[in-house]
């Protein structure tokens, strides 16, 4: 048996089929995939916002006094509210999706609290979500993505 790599729409998909889904497992690829997704996504709302309202912060940078003025302020807040709109869309099947992950690594999904621990605790949690998956069967389900390798791989589904 070996486990079949998810590709990047598959893994796109899954996670939002999955949306509040906080139970059973998740490949490495699986994950790795979405969170490159969500990346992208970010990066390209964040690029979106700059270019909408980045004219105030080039406003505040020559002028300091600029910050008196609402409409600076305003374009400012506005800055950050597509960000964190996606942030937020995105926060539940990310964070199912990670416990998922953490699941078929063989840990409980509440070790990304550790995340709040300064310093390492993010660390920790990259290293269990690159720990490969429990080839067996866990208290957390079957092994995601399993294929019998009893025929060759263009004969499977």
């Amino acid at each position: 048996m070996y486990q079949r790599q998810v590709s990047f729409g598959e893994a796109i998909s899954r996670a939002m089929k999955k949306y509040c889904c906080f139970s059973g497992r998740a490949s490495r690829s699986e994950f790795w995939w979405f969170t490159l997704f969500l990346y992208i996504v970010q990066f390209a709302a964040s690029l979106l916002s700059c270019g909408i309202y980045g004219s105030s912060v080039s406003a505040l940078a020559v002028d300091p006094m600029a910050v008196n003025n609402p409409q600076v302020i305003n374009n400012l807040i506005s800055l950050y509210v597509l960000p964190s709109v996606i942030g937020l869309v995105f926060l539940l099947p990310g964070l199912g999706l990670l416990f998922r992950r953490l699941h078929d690594a063989g840990h409980s999904g509440f070790c990304w609290l550790l995340a709040f621990i300064p310093l390492i605790g993010g660390l920790i949690l990259l290293i269990f979500t690159l720990q490969g998956s429990q080839m067996f069967t866990n208290k957390y389900g079957p092994v995601p993505n399993v294929v019998d390798d009893n025929f060759p791989p263009e004969y499977k589904g």
